[in-house]
């Protein structure tokens, strides 16, 4: 019984240690992919009609943008740009160094967009149960059903690691939001 025990309890920490080497892998290929001008973080660009009226609505002064890139949609897109002067933006990105620090605190909004697809589906619950806690108000984020022309550069792999319908991806949400204390309204928009 002892041995089964420690075996099993050796088990878990190898699998932990490989799921840690996996993660830093697809983070370092994710570097890799931003130096050479990949993910920008123009997709936003794409759902500021649905999203600047939604950060108005409920009144969001403050912006995680997690999984930002580069974040360039705040600086190119006209009414992204504007409705910043009024924001306090964060930008958090673990492939892009000057927005790899993990935020602390809370923000009336966090910002996901294009960002789920490029996790392992065995990491999205956790990833998503951070992204709810750090929103005070609301989560808008988007998702990818399909694959990617882009790949990643240590295996050719596709870089969209988790592609799943809609539903799984409105369950994941629902199922985060469910550990909230307080559970919040999050909007989920599919990107084509």
């Amino acid at each position: 019984m002892m041995t089964e025990q420690r075996d099993r309890s050796g088990l878990i920490a190898a699998c932990k240690i490989k799921g840690e080497l996996q993660r830093m892998k697809l983070i370092e290929d994710y570097k890799i992919l931003h130096q050479a001008d990949a993910f920008g973080g123009m997709t936003l660009a794409k759902f500021a009609d649905a999203v600047i009226p939604l950060l108005e609505f409920h009144n969001a002064k403050s912006v995680l943008d997690y999984g930002s890139g580069k974040g360039q949609a705040w600086e190119r897109h006209g009414e992204l740009a504007k409705i910043r002067e009024n924001l306090h933006v964060i930008l958090y990105d673990p492939g892009v160094p000057e927005h790899a620090n993990k935020p602390s605190g809370t923000f009336a909004a966090v910002l996901c967009v294009d960002v789920v697809e490029h996790v392992p589906e065995d990491e999205i619950p956790a990833m998503l149960r951070e992204v709810f806690s750090y929103a005070n108000k609301i989560v808008i984020a988007s998702f990818c059903p399909r694959g990617s022309k882009k790949k990643l550069p240590s295996t050719g792999a596709d870089v969209h690691v988790t592609q799943k319908p809609r539903e799984y991806w409105e369950r994941k949400f629902s199922d985060a939001n469910a550990t909230r204390s307080h559970p919040i309204p999050w909007y989920l928009f599919e990107n084509p």
